[in-house]
């Protein structure tokens, strides 16, 4: 009885198996260094601030960020000047930065705040820094009109 030669032998396959595990392994590897995490975390920031600017006009009442312990933090008032006392957390809104990403303020000895108010309106021109573990860095800039922009 003569056997078919035209078909593949399980240690072929097992091999061949063996190669596209260890390509596989190598590729995901190399893929990681591709991940900008500064820059995904700067447009997720960068959404996040115009979703804020949305609701403070939505609800007609001023609505802050400020950066606290690493994490941006939203709150809401009446108005831009009410004093801290009457500013009440809204944290649905909260924003934690994303794994191996920190954020810093401009000025590490100045609170970082800003205030949009009932027109969308921003209380100042600022700038927030995005840092990932790679040393790589965004900056999130927001302007007087409210506008939120990623450099």
């Amino acid at each position: 009885m003569t056997r078919p030669t035209d078909a593949f032998t399980l240690l072929e396959l097992l091999v061949v198996i063996a190669i596209i595990g260890i390509l596989a392994a190598i590729g995901i590897g190399s893929y990681e260094g591709f991940n900008n995490r500064a820059a995904n975390a700067a447009q997720l920031v960068s959404a996040q601030l115009l979703q804020i600017r949305v609701d403070a006009m939505g609800r007609t009442a001023a609505t802050r960020v400020r950066l606290d312990q690493g994490k941006l933090v939203v709150q809401r008032a009446s108005s831009c000047n009410s004093p801290d006392t009457e500013w009440q957390a809204a944290s649905s809104l909260n924003l934690s930065p994303p794994d191996r990403v920190a954020f810093a303020s401009s000025s590490p000895t100045i609170p970082w705040i800003v205030c949009f108010n009932a027109r969308g309106l921003a209380d100042k021109t600022t700038t927030l820094s995005i840092s990932d573990n790679r040393n790589r860095v965004r900056t999130i800039s927001i302007y007087l009109s409210g506008a939120v922009e990623v450099s």
